[in-house]
């Protein structure tokens, strides 16, 4: 195993825990002058000599696994990292800290340390949507997180705002981040970018001894410390095109409202689709025809019950990749320009479905939506957009269906 470069970092691996995750990673990279790769299946190509730094961004799907399977697949991903494609290692992990958090950590601390003895720095803040840690403690829009949305989930509910307990770490100030020992896990607060840049900054010096684990609001500032260099065009891109479909199985009731508001104001035609059979790829393919008009709507296609959240369980991960691969097939089959995934588990299942290796990073259409161009796969060239659930206002995708140049 290769180990890390002490100073110089041209070549970074994101491990995310989720798809759009690793997507908005990949697209803080992106705005600080990285080129940037969402890596699909298989291993990253072997790392080439650069004339710009590189970041190769991959999901290892493990946020609503157990601690044993979460530990040693991000285990398997660092490892994978180090060999092909990097200086440094960020660890994404969920802003409002849902999931198996502490299972995550160890994993990357279990295979990083095989090349340099680490500690880990842990700080989920990303204050552009809301995300703070206080005190050691999660906040959403300055509310703990457990009395949000991220406690109420389905899936993977947050059951306290304690980062530390839910990381076996324990708390630690920025100017402490020099002084960690090998093993260490410090959960680091945040308020502002400006205090997410001093924790960058403080990992930079620290080199290969201390991995920094964060959401992408860390991302960003750890692209800036790593390559001061200035960004070109601040990681902006337009749309080529408008938004033929998305595909939403994120239960978040800011998704939900955004479904509801771009289906009212006449911008999407939104269909449900059945929890207990299969639809047919082409019946979908069909859909998706018809919306293309004239008059022209977006094709919205949702898990069960997606608006109004009420699904429960484990069942509705199932639920989603089930549908996710019907909406692969229609993908295929009718091969339109532009898509739209909200969710971790729907993106991963229909990027999956596609069969692409890899995809280019090229930009965001707002803050927290990142622009992919499928590599390869059945529909080689696709532009997908990504976005977690909780992020953008109630008429983002209203304004969005409505103009395929928004930024």
């Amino acid at each position: 195993m290769r180990r890390p470069a002490a100073a110089t970092v041209r070549a970074v691996s994101v491990i995310a825990d989720d798809m759009t995750g690793a997507g908005d990673s990949a697209l803080q990279f992106v705005r600080t002058g990285w080129e940037a790769t969402l890596l699909l299946s298989g291993e990253a190509p072997p790392r080439p000599d650069l004339a710009s730094p590189r970041i190769v961004a991959r999901s290892t799907d493990v946020r609503a696994a157990d601690r044993g399977t979460a530990r040693t697949t991000t285990a398997r991903a660092v490892r994978a990292a180090m060999a092909t494609a990097g200086d440094r290692v960020y660890l994404k992990i969920d802003s409002t800290g849902r999931g198996s958090l502490g299972a995550q950590v160890r994993g990357a601390l279990d295979a990083w340390g095989e090349a340099v003895p680490a500690a880990a720095v842990v700080c989920p803040a990303y204050p552009e949507a809301g995300r703070t840690v206080v005190d050691g403690s999660l906040r959403v829009d300055g509310g703990p997180a457990t009395g949000g949305a991220a406690g109420r989930d389905p899936v993977t509910p947050l059951t306290t705002d304690d980062l530390a307990a839910l990381t076996g770490g324990r708390r630690a100030r920025t100017d402490e981040i020099a002084g960690l020992e090998p093993g260490d896990i410090a959960v680091v607060d945040a308020r502002t970018r400006g205090e997410l840049d001093a924790i960058a900054a403080a990992v930079r010096d620290a080199g290969p001894r201390i991995l920094p684990v964060g959401s992408a609001g860390l991302a960003g500032s750890l692209g800036r410390a790593w390559n001061p260099a200035p960004a070109s065009g601040g990681g902006r891109a337009r749309l080529p095109a408008p938004t033929d479909l998305v595909f939403v199985t994120s239960l978040h009731p800011v998704s939900s409202g955004q479904i509801h508001h771009a289906a009212t104001h006449g911008a999407a035609e939104v269909h449900e689709l059945p929890a207990d059979r299969v639809p047919d790829p082409a019946v979908l393919a069909r859909l998706l025809g018809e919306a293309a008009g004239p008059p022209r709507r977006c094709l919205v296609l949702t898990t069960p019950r997606q608006r109004d959240g009420a699904d429960s369980g484990p069942g509705a991960r199932d639920i989603a990749q089930r549908l996710g691969e019907a909406v692969a097939g229609a993908i295929a089959d009718r091969a339109p320009r532009v898509v739209g995934l909200v969710g971790g588990d729907g993106a991963h299942t229909v990027l999956a479905g596609l069969g692409a290796s890899a995809a280019r990073v090229l930009g965001a259409i707002d803050e927290g939506m990142p622009i992919l161009v499928l590599d390869d796969g059945l529909v080689p060239g696709l532009v997908v957009w990504t976005k977690a659930g909780g992020f953008g206002g109630t008429d983002l995708f209203t304004t969005l269906f409505a103009d395929s140049s928004h930024r």
